[in-house]
């Protein structure tokens, strides 16, 4: 089982006109608060080839996995431009992602 826990305040970014210039203080505002769980769970298996020499020192894993568990928006980009009808709308959310592994070990 191995666990993963982050966070950390939004990174910053710039209001800028249509000609992408700054307006006011450079990277004076933030992104909400960063927060990902993510979990892994595998098990080892030792691997019995009879026609591999040494094969006791093998094994394979096999594990599933689930990246930002709690499904929490964390978005990566922003919507900076202050003549845009969107301004200061986020976008490009990560979602939840599950999936299997296989590993081979020596």
């Amino acid at each position: 089982f191995s666990p993963v826990v982050d966070v950390h305040s939004g990174l910053p970014f710039s209001e800028v006109d249509v000609l992408q210039s700054y307006l006011g203080v450079p990277n004076n505002l933030r992104y909400p608060t960063f927060f990902s769980l993510d979990v892994k769970v595998y098990r080892e298996f030792a691997l019995r080839l009879p026609f591999m020499g040494r094969s006791s020192n093998r094994k394979v894993r096999f594990g599933i996995y689930s990246l930002d568990v709690t499904n929490h928006q964390n978005p990566h980009d922003v919507y900076n431009e202050v003549a845009s009808p969107f301004f200061g709308r986020f976008a490009g959310f990560d979602r939840r992602r599950d999936g299997f592994v296989i590993d081979f070990l020596n």
